[in-house]
């Protein structure tokens, strides 16, 4: 059994995320370096799924991390948001979002791709207002 309490595993599952982030975006950002053109072009298709996918989940886990939501099972998401509600101490939570605030447009931009590109019920997607406008009643 666990010594932790319910606060030290939310914090340690929300770091472990930020330390993934970290990690696949720094594989993917070494892989943007023009040297490494002439091994790409050997298998393109193989390089560019591969890139492609290091991006796409460096910016997913972001979007988990900076997720502002009560959509789940239980009510809560294990976000900075949901851990900077649960911060005793005032004067650091107040620290804590400001940063976030400064920082309000790319989070839910972010979290807009995140979205997109998982195909979330989001209404003021255009793309599902087409396709629920094609489909049969």
């Amino acid at each position: 059994m666990s010594d932790l309490t319910e606060h030290e595993k939310e914090t340690n599952v929300l770091h472990e995320l930020l330390k993934q982030a970290h990690y696949v975006f720094y594989v993917w950002k070494a892989l943007q370096n023009e040297k490494y053109n002439s091994i790409y072009a050997t298998n393109h298709f193989f390089w560019r799924a591969t890139l492609d996918s290091l991006q796409n989940e460096w910016l997913m886990l972001l979007a988990k991390v900076y997720e502002n939501s009560s959509h789940s099972k239980s009510g809560k998401v294990l976000s900075v948001y949901y851990l900077l509600d649960k911060q005793k101490d005032s004067i650091r939570a107040q620290k804590a979002k400001v940063i976030l605030d400064e920082h309000k447009e790319t989070i839910e931009n972010i979290c807009i791709l995140r979205s997109n590109r998982l195909a979330h019920t989001n209404q003021t997607h255009d793309g599902l207002t087409k396709t629920s406008k094609r489909l049969p009643n």
